[in-house]
C-alpha cells in the first residue's frame, strides 16, 4: 500500500522582460506561501542559462497546495505582476511511504 506523505511542487517561471519586478513577484509568492496551511518549505534557484527561476516547495498534501494555488491572495499577486511573467509551469512530485521509497536511482 502506498501512502502519500507529502508533495513537492517544481515551479518554473520565465520572465517576460528584464525587470526587477519579476524577482519581486517570485519573492512575494514565496513570502505568502509560507503563511499557508500545509506549507513546509521552499527554495528558489536562478537558471541563468535559460533565464528562468525554478522554485521547489514542499507541502503536506496536494489539496493544501491546490488551495494556495487557487487562493484569492495568490491570484491577486499574480494579476499584479502578470505583465512581467511570460510562462509558469508546475510539476507535482509525490513522496510515498513504502519500504523502497528511498532507493537512489541512477
Amino acid at each position: 500500500t502506498l501512502y502519500v506523505l507529502m508533495i513537492r511542487i517544481i515551479s518554473r517561471k520565465v520572465p517576460a522582460c528584464s525587470s526587477l519586478n519579476f524577482g519581486v513577484y517570485v519573492n512575494k509568492l514565496s513570502e505568502n506561501a509560507k503563511e499557508q496551511p500545509g506549507f513546509i518549505k521552499s527554495d528558489s534557484f536562478w537558471c541563468r542559462e535559460h533565464d528562468q527561476i525554478i522554485s521547489i516547495s514542499d507541502w503536506q498534501s496536494k489539496n493544501e497546495w491546490v488551495k494556495w494555488y487557487k487562493s484569492k491572495r495568490r491570484n491577486d499577486i499574480s494579476k499584479m505582476y502578470n505583465k512581467y511573467v511570460r510562462e509558469e509551469h508546475f510539476h507535482t512530485l509525490y513522496k510515498t511511504n513504502t519500504r523502497y521509497r528511498d532507493i537512489f536511482l541512477l
